[in-house]
């Protein structure tokens, strides 16, 4: 894949050995030696935190999307799909994407796409990030389930996710422009 924007994204070690060592590095050379150590803490922390939530989602890989010296605005990870070779069609993914319940503060929007690596299926949702709670805090993503026409029988997702509402028109057409570039090697 190549990231819009190359330099603003950083990658997440989601096999290291020293997750916080690694973030504490990672938040120093991002920030830089100068900013004050709360911000580097808090970077750390925010960057141990969308690890572990990528390393949940069995992500192959993952980045966050930071602007230089600037807080981490979006989470991009990349999973293969363990499903039976028969379900391997877009009409099956549509209507298991159809089936998830919400709480969603837009239906979800469902569209068949041609990617160079093969059909897919683009989801892009808005749900409360705390369904538990009466925060009316946003998580918006864009999610491109692949069906690789060079390896039948396997899936890909590419999922983006932020929590800036007023960022999404931007962050969608990222989302897809990196769906786009996606290749398997």
């Amino acid at each position: 894949m190549s990231l819009p924007e190359p330099d603003n994204w950083l990658v997440l070690d989601l096999n290291s050995e020293a997750p916080q060592e690694w973030a504490q590095d990672t938040a120093r050379r991002h920030l830089g030696e100068d900013a004050e150590r709360r911000f580097h803490y808090a970077f750390a922390q925010d960057l141990m935190r969308l690890a572990e939530v990528a390393r949940a989602r069995r992500a192959l890989s993952a980045g966050v999307l930071a602007p230089a010296r600037g807080p981490s605005i979006a989470l991009l990870h990349v999973r293969e799909l363990r499903i039976p070779i028969e379900s391997c069609r877009l009409e099956v993914l549509r209507a298991e994407a159809e089936q998830i319940e919400g709480p969603f503060f837009l239906l979800p929007r469902l569209t068949e796409v041609a990617l160079p690596l093969g059909p897919a299926l683009r989801v892009h949702r808005m749900e409360p990030t705390d369904p538990e709670s009466d925060s009316t805090k946003v998580l918006e993503g864009v999610a491109h389930y692949v069906l690789p026409s060079q390896f039948p029988g396997t899936a890909l997702e590419l999922v983006m996710t932020w929590d800036t509402p007023e960022l999404g028109e931007a962050l969608t057409a990222m989302a897809d422009e990196i769906a786009a570039s996606a290749r398997l090697a």
